[in-house]
């Protein structure tokens, strides 16, 4: 390949960059099976490509109108954000939420952009010292939300790592749906097996106690033999 100017050599550099990237994150998972840690692995891949402290996972719920952080990566030394930013309400994010039906990323390369046009999304950012975003919408059966990098500092412009990212991401959520599905019903049937078990064992009780001797009803019982023998006419 014969790369000349400045321009042509930034792509190269940056398709050796990826394909080096995407290399190394699948050596890394191959043998990996728990989902939570190649969601982990994915997240950290995506933002030391994109030059982040930061990368995170926001699974959304439009019905609800809450956004949560399920998961999280962070450099060492940086503070996580996670349990700070539960039940986010997705009404400060219109454009998110167009940008999810759509299926286009959302890149933002200074929050003082949206000033104008979204106020509360940018006040939002700029509380949490976060000045830039980079974010891959993914939709998948019942996980739909972003793969979002804070602060990325080189590829800026170029969502194309995190689109790939977000594929893996969301068939590792799906993957925890429905282990958890899979959980709830193992306990509820445990419940129901242990109830059913219980019953036998009370009627036993009950025909037990039924079945002890009873002294009043031997009587009673022992009366009405007597009765009918006194009451029988003899035959002929």
């Amino acid at each position: 390949m014969n790369v000349n100017s400045p321009e042509e050599r930034e792509i190269a550099k940056n398709c050796v960059a990826f394909c080096s990237a995407l290399r190394r994150v699948e050596q890394q998972l191959r043998s990996e099976e728990n989902s939570d840690a190649i969601i982990d692995g994915v997240l950290q891949a995506a933002a030391e490509f994109y030059g982040a402290s930061r990368a995170s996972i926001v699974e959304a719920d439009w019905e609800l109108g809450v956004g949560i952080i399920t998961h999280e990566w962070c450099a060492d030394g940086v503070e996580h954000q996670k349990d700070m930013l539960q039940y986010l309400a997705m009404e400060m994010f219109p454009r998110w939420k167009e940008a999810l039906r759509t299926n286009q990323t959302v890149i933002t390369a200074n929050m003082h952009d949206l000033d104008g046009t979204f106020p509360d999304e940018a006040d939002f950012f700029w509380n949490y010292g976060v000045g830039r975003i980079l974010a891959a919408p993914f939709s998948k059966r019942i996980n739909q939300g972003f793969l979002v990098v804070d602060d990325p500092t080189r590829r800026t412009d170029d969502a194309a790592f995190l689109l790939i990212a977000s594929y893996a991401v969301v068939l590792e959520l799906n993957e925890v749906k429905l282990q958890q599905s899979l959980d709830a019903a193992s306990r509820r049937i445990s419940g129901s097996g242990r109830a059913a078990y219980a019953l036998p064992q009370g009627n036993a009780e009950a025909a037990q106690h039924d079945n002890r001797h009873d002294p009043q009803r031997d009587r009673s019982h022992t009366g009405l033999s007597a009765s009918n023998q006194r009451t029988e006419k003899p035959s002929g």
